[in-house]
């Protein structure tokens, strides 16, 4: 079974950011953080919390599992 990244999650939080035709600013203004934050998700530089992921999940409008590789 091939491990969970950060980056994997990201890329998937970015491709469901962007169908939602949301910015980095609106999803963090939704769950609480920057939007600095949101783009260090996105990109992988920064690990998120399962409680994070279910708020950054509700934002862009999607099933947690969704953004899970």
């Amino acid at each position: 079974m091939k491990a969970i990244t950060n980056a994997d999650v990201g890329k998937k939080l970015r491709a469901a950011r962007d169908r939602a035709s949301l910015t980095q600013p609106q999803v963090g203004e939704a769950c609480g953080v920057t939007a600095q934050a949101v783009a260090k998700y996105e990109k992988g530089t920064s690990g998120l919390t399962v409680m994070m992921l279910y708020k950054l999940a509700e934002a862009v409008g999607v099933n947690p599992k969704e953004l899970l590789p």
